[in-house]
């Protein structure tokens, strides 16, 4: 792993600390963007994946909380 791409995870992590839990489908695709803007940042999505623990989209969820997650009363 690179440490740019754990630099990048955490930068932008940060940036959107109050981030709302996310479904399936909106972590997907918040994954595929930071996976663009990871690239266009100069870091391999290999890179960027090994740092998430393997799943960008999973990583996503573990930080924001996944949408339906919640414990009802």
């Amino acid at each position: 792993m690179s440490g740019a791409a754990k630099e990048f995870l955490d930068v932008w992590t940060l940036q959107q600390d109050h981030h709302a839990p996310l479904s399936d489908t909106e972590a997907g695709m918040l994954a595929e963007q930071w996976e663009s803007d990871a690239q266009e940042n100069g870091i391999a999505v290999a890179d960027l994946r090994v740092a998430a623990g393997g799943d960008i989209a999973a990583f996503l969820q573990r930080t924001f909380g996944r949408d339906g997650a919640e414990l009802e009363i």
